[in-house]
């Protein structure tokens, strides 16, 4: 069964457009480049947790940003 991924919708919105990066891509790939920089080898199975690991963290700061409330200044 799968389930679809929340994946907060377009990175870069513009009006009529529904393709391209998703906002889930965009904080991944920039949660990969900070790890793949600090973290990785030159082990392929290393790379596939580093990636994993930023989906994960990319998943978490899209229900964090659910989470809170709207402010306007």
């Amino acid at each position: 069964m799968n389930v679809p991924i929340k994946d907060g919708g377009a990175a870069f919105p513009v009006m009529y457009v529904t393709e391209g990066m998703t906002l889930r891509d965009y904080f991944a790939g920039q949660v990969l480049s900070q790890l793949a920089h600090d973290f990785c080898t030159c082990d392929p199975l290393h790379y596939k947790v580093v990636v994993f690991r930023s989906y994960e963290l990319a998943d978490l700061m899209i229900a964090e940003r659910n989470n809170q409330p709207n402010e306007t200044k």
